[in-house]
């Protein structure tokens, strides 16, 4: 039991000169939230739900900044970002972080990954 638990807890957690940095999947929500990656690269997508959240992390535990305009509006993803911990997707967009069924590509030529913060 204690060999899982310490397992699981070096697989969360980094030891980079002997502090503890936590890694995107198990970080918590106060480590996503106001995440905000670099602009480079943009796909359009199609608002798919009117109204829809924009938060300002790729989490629902993050605060709503914002909502989407109507449906069959566009908007531009410059990356995406796998929530391995909730299995989810999310897109950071032009307005913020957009749940992924909330939005449709498209044309999907590759969204790139968000490189998480160093």
């Amino acid at each position: 039991m204690l060999g899982r638990i310490l397992s699981s807890f070096a697989a969360a957690v980094l030891i980079a000169g002997g502090t503890l940095v936590a890694v995107p999947g198990e970080a918590s929500a106060a480590d996503f939230c106001g995440w905000q990656p670099f602009r480079t690269n943009w796909q359009l997508a199609t608002v798919m739900k009117a109204g829809a959240a924009v938060h300002d992390g790729p989490l629902a535990k993050c605060p709503i900044q914002d909502r989407l305009g109507a449906g069959g509006t566009l908007t531009n993803i410059h990356c995406k970002y796998i929530n391995d911990r909730y299995d989810n997707l999310w897109y950071w967009t032009e307005e913020g972080w957009v749940y992924s069924p909330y939005l449709e590509l498209v044309i999907d030529s590759g969204v790139p990954t968000c490189g998480w913060p160093q």
